[in-house]
């Protein structure tokens, strides 16, 4: 009886404690900071975009707007969001056919 009720308590103990850690998880912030460069364009004319979804590469225009999405940059590659017509598309573009700096 003596294990069972220690048992209980021991699994009481840990449901309880891994809600108080959940819990403090997701209540914290995980914004970035904010910058300048969250919306640039398209500087060059028929820039090369690669959309991941679709593994295609397609050219934008000059002007098009672009949100930078991923922070960091690989060998001169930007994650952005490019609007193309009404939809917001997830690729790659060169650093520098953009205006984000």
């Amino acid at each position: 009886m003596k294990n069972k009720t220690f048992i209980g308590l021991t699994t009481a103990a840990c449901i309880l404690v891994s809600v108080v850690f959940i819990q403090t998880t997701t209540a914290e912030s995980s914004d970035f900071p904010k910058r300048n460069f969250e919306s640039c364009k398209v500087q060059k004319n028929n820039a090369n975009f690669f959309v991941r979804a679709t593994e295609k590469t397609i050219k934008l225009k000059a002007g098009t707007l672009l949100s930078w999405t991923i922070y960091d940059m690989q060998q001169g590659l930007i994650v952005v969001k490019a609007k193309i017509g009404k939809k917001w598309v997830l690729g790659e573009i060169l650093l520098d056919d953009t205006t984000c700096n």
